[in-house]
């Protein structure tokens, strides 16, 4: 790959050549995919554990991102800090202090760039247990902000806000609450966005907003609802003790049972002694194929003056060995064992 191709062609803004939405460069790729001797790790200082897509591998014990190691990789040419050509941050820096994983951004979007493609023919990355996640937090990190945001829940008293895109300017809306009373909201610009705050949720139950923006054909609405739950002291999910309970109700006596399986195991079920049917019917059920194992076995012979065997004289008559020479084909029907 030509790194100028990328910095002459796919950084630059279209049609306007000195402005650039990328504000680094990329430099010719290092490294041999051939020589492990020249493999590169992330530095474990440089690792932005505070960033959202970093922030769920920060557990130092498990020492994620920091063993992979990278054969070979692009150069980035970061610009001056102080510099003019667009806000970046570094998230993830090579132990050569070579930057590895760089954001930026420019006007609502976000962009995240490494200097290693997300195949196993450069690193070993892709064989890591962390990679499949790290993808997708870089991908929902820099997913399209949608033109109308609000808070899908909010406590009592809190406080709602609620974000539009620039594009939607002249920006005007309204907030209807449970008792469906409407309120005009005020939007004030917050960077590339516009903000109103929604403060009058003192009421438990469903708030929706109205926006409207843009003039001419290039008018937009939209709507969104958020909930106002209860507070946490009044959905206490803690169990209570049995003093407790009787103290809620203390002109009743109170009893417990503990209807646990494991109790039900040990003292039987609640409300009295099942009869259990399947063991008996287990055991008839290996009796009756007994009597038909007796049965085929001794089935059909007769004695030597041609009458059939009496029941008696057949169980007189029963040989285990006999059995087994004639199940194994040792011993011929009729034929006495040895």
């Amino acid at each position: 790959m030509n790194p100028d191709l990328y910095n002459q062609q796919f950084f630059p803004l279209p049609n306007v050549p000195d402005r650039r939405f990328i504000p680094f460069e990329l430099a010719a790729a290092a490294g041999d995919i051939n020589d492990s001797q020249q493999a590169q790790r992330f530095a474990g200082e440089s690792l932005d554990f505070a960033h959202p897509v970093l922030s769920v591998f920060d557990t130092p014990q498990s020492r994620y991102l920091t063993t992979a190691r990278f054969y070979r990789r692009f150069g980035i040419k970061l610009p001056p800090a102080n510099s003019d050509r667009g806000s970046f941050w570094a998230l993830a820096s090579f132990a050569d202090g070579q930057p590895a994983l760089v954001e930026c951004w420019f006007g609502e979007g976000r962009m995240l760039f490494a200097a290693f493609p997300a195949s196993g023919k450069w690193s070993n990355l892709p064989m890591k247990p962390e990679f499949v996640p790290l993808v997708l937090r870089m991908v929902a990190h820099v997913e399209h902000r949608p033109g109308l945001e609000s808070p899908s829940v909010v406590p009592p008293g809190g406080k709602a806000e609620i974000g539009v895109a620039k594009d939607w300017e002249p920006v005007r809306g309204t907030v209807t609450d449970v008792a469906g009373h409407s309120a005009p909201l005020e939007f004030r610009q917050s960077g590339p966005r516009w903000l109103a705050a929604v403060e009058q949720t003192a009421e438990k139950g469903y708030y929706r907003v109205e926006i409207h923006g843009g003039s001419g054909e290039l008018t937009k609405t939209g709507s969104a609802t958020f909930a106002v739950n209860l507070s946490p002291e009044e959905s206490n999910f803690e169990r209570i003790s049995d003093d407790q309970v009787r103290a809620l109700f203390p002109e009743t006596a109170v009893e417990f049972f503990d209807a646990s399986a494991e109790a039900q195991q040990e003292f039987g079920q609640v409300g009295g002694d099942a009869l259990e049917i399947w063991r008996p019917l287990i055991l008839l059920m290996f009796a009756v194929i007994g009597i038909e194992f007796l049965l085929s076995t001794h089935g059909g012979q007769r004695l030597d003056g041609g009458e059939d065997q009496t029941v008696a004289e057949r169980a007189q008559s029963l040989n285990p060995a006999d059995w087994v020479g004639r199940m194994t084909g040792a011993q011929a029907p009729g034929e006495p064992a040895p």
